[in-house]
């Protein structure tokens, strides 16, 4: 989308923009329904093939609404960013599986939330240190019991 869209008066230009910051709303609210703590504990007349199709669903529009957030100018996306587009932020951050999937999703939203003052990254790159300290101390642990 051309920038100065976000600017423009037009009535034209005002109706792509409410549509396009609907479809981030309800692509949010999807990503809410989608995502793996809704079904992740499957009920006993859950199939497991339901947890699977909200799962590639989930990926999907993690995608997507990633593409749809590069269409936001970085000044404009304080004004669209709601409280459920934040916490999907933070699930797509750290969703280590769509992160090997898709890895654009993981760096693009890592830049949103810094756009937006999330602590997202902090956390993140702290997540990040922390399971470096736990892989580095699981290879010692393995190295001291061969030399045993």
């Amino acid at each position: 989308l051309d920038p100065g869209l976000w600017s423009d008066e037009r009535q034209v230009a005002r109706e792509i923009i409410y549509r396009l910051t609907d479809c981030i709303d309800c692509m949010s609210e999807l990503l809410e329904y989608h995502h793996l703590d809704q079904h992740s504990v499957p009920s006993a007349d859950t199939k497991l093939e339901n947890v699977g199709t909200h799962r590639v669903l989930y990926m999907g529009l993690s995608s997507m609404l990633t593409r749809f957030l590069l269409m936001v100018p970085v000044d404009i996306l304080n004004s669209v960013t709601t409280e459920r587009l934040k916490s999907s932020i933070r699930n797509i951050v750290f969703d280590e599986p769509l992160a090997l999937v898709d890895p654009q999703c993981r760096v693009i939203m890592l830049a949103v939330a810094q756009k937006v003052g999330l602590s997202v990254p902090v956390d993140f790159h702290q997540a990040v240190d922390v399971c470096q300290s736990l892989r580095k101390t699981c290879t010692f642990c393995l190295r001291c019991t061969d030399e045993m």
